[in-house]
């Protein structure tokens, strides 16, 4: 029920929000057989997770909902890899410890596996172009926008299942294009 933090979370706290939701939106389709070629399916996954690359402690509840989650299934010895094509909605609470100050991102997008390679037995090398507006809210009040593309390359281990899901391995590239820059979640929290 709570997903816990995953590196590439930990890698956008000043910048695109939805970098987190890389790891959620993976594993989030329903399991279904493996015989079909493309699998349908909705999800809503809440998590949690804290950090403190702000010079603070700051706790993150979220969540991340996919109401028309696809994926397609890889062909033959490819069987374990799930290309996702995934629009999503995603709410996140982040709360400085101590003061009790929030701040709120809301954001919308879409989520699409463009290309994946395999590496080495499990081990996929994904690209997923994720396509999104977010907005950043504190008291009701919007404290900053962002929207755009980002494209990003990682490995993912599938663990050579025919189940959508797996482990995330390692962030490998991301690349930004777009009105970014607009959300500072350190900033929004920072005291006055």
């Amino acid at each position: 029920m709570i997903v816990t933090e995953n590196p590439v979370r930990r890698r956008r706290r000043r910048h695109a929000p939805l970098v987190g939701a890389l790891a959620v939106m993976v594993g989030a389709l329903s399991v279904a057989p493996v015989a079909a070629e493309v699998i349908r399916g909705s999800d809503i996954s809440p998590y949690r997770f804290s950090y403190d690359d702000c010079g603070f402690t700051v706790d993150v509840d979220g969540v991340f909902s996919s109401p028309h989650s696809m994926a397609r299934v890889g062909r033959h010895k490819d069987a374990s890899a799930f290309f996702g094509h995934d629009r999503y909605m995603l709410t996140e609470t982040h709360t400085r410890r101590g003061t009790d100050t929030e701040v709120v991102i809301v954001a919308h997008g879409l989520l699409h596996d463009v290309r994946v390679t395999r590496i080495s037995g499990s081990v996929f090398e994904f690209t997923m172009m994720d396509v999104a507006h977010t907005e950043l809210y504190a008291d009701g009040t919007l404290l900053g926008r962002e929207d755009g593309q980002i494209r990003r390359t990682f490995l993912f281990d599938t663990l050579g299942d025919e189940t959508p899901g797996g482990e995330f391995v390692e962030l490998l590239t991301e690349r930004f294009s777009g009105r970014f820059g607009g959300i500072d979640t350190c900033a929004a929290l920072a005291e006055p």
